[in-house]
């Protein structure tokens, strides 16, 4: 059995493997709506879209990471 692209020899990790999936998906498709939420704020009017960008967004650089690594 491979898990993202590692040979699972444990037997603890075989059966925790298919669980940790599941998690990982479920955080990924959380933390894509929150992102999107803020992208979507964006269209408001009279929104300073470079000061919004430099304060709020970069803050969740990490978890944009997170999605990009894990989905």
């Amino acid at each position: 059995m491979t898990s993202q692209g590692t040979l699972i020899t444990a037997l603890s990790m075989q059966e925790v493997a298919p669980e940790l999936n599941k998690l990982t998906s479920k955080g990924c498709s959380r933390a894509r709506n929150f992102l999107l939420s803020h992208i979507h704020s964006l269209n408001k009017p009279k929104t300073n879209v470079n000061l919004y960008q430099e304060t709020i967004l970069v803050k969740y650089k990490e978890l944009l990471m997170f999605i990009r690594e894990n989905s």
